[in-house]
């Protein structure tokens, strides 16, 4: 996660302000708010859709980290059981090879533990530490979806807006995880 949010801060230094305005989902979402809260001058405004800062209360979290772990023969054919969960009908068409090509088990290991679990600890701990409303606070859209079966998107979004004054929250009605692909945002 760390390496993340020095990346996006190096890339943020090089626009002609100093400063990004960013859009990102779910662990992208993640990322993006811990850049925020570890370099606010470097953020102009920030749009977080169904940001897994809250990964440790979701359920998927307590499976997640088991998956690697599976039969070589069970983790192959997983693609059709996450499809419906993520929402986005015939993401798994592209995979050709299978979920176990497109995401061996040690970069879902690493995802899992590194960016989503830690991240996640991270960010809530950076949260807490919070003072004062950061610069770009009021700058700062909460897109949640309300039928996200993978986080707990709603009750996050409104999590993060008392913690963040001036923050704005937008539910998607009808919207899956995959809000991207499901919502014209852009």
């Amino acid at each position: 996660h760390g390496d993340l949010v020095r990346l996006a801060a190096a890339a943020a230094a090089a626009a002609p302000d100093g400063q990004v305005h960013i859009v990102a989902e779910s662990m992208g979402a993640l990322a993006a708010l811990g850049l925020a809260l570890a370099r606010p001058e470097r953020v102009a405004s920030l749009v977080l859709c169904n940001s897994a800062s809250s990964y440790a209360r979701a359920p998927v979290s307590r499976i997640t980290g088991l998956l690697p772990r599976l039969p070589t023969r069970l983790y192959e054919t997983l693609a059709p059981v996450v499809t419906p969960i993520m929402g986005r009908p015939g993401w798994t068409a592209a995979l050709g090879e299978g979920l176990a090509a497109a995401l061996p088990r040690e970069t879902l290991t690493h995802r899992e533990k590194a960016l989503l679990r830690n991240g996640a600890a991270s960010v809530n701990d950076a949260l807490k530490r919070l003072k004062a409303p950061p610069r770009w606070a009021s700058n700062c859209v909460l897109v949640a979806s309300e039928n996200d079966a993978v986080l707990p998107s709603v009750r996050e979004a409104r999590r993060l807006s008392g913690l963040i004054p001036g923050a704005k929250v937008r539910v998607e009605r009808g919207a899956p995880h995959v809000l991207f692909d499901a919502a014209n945002l852009l």
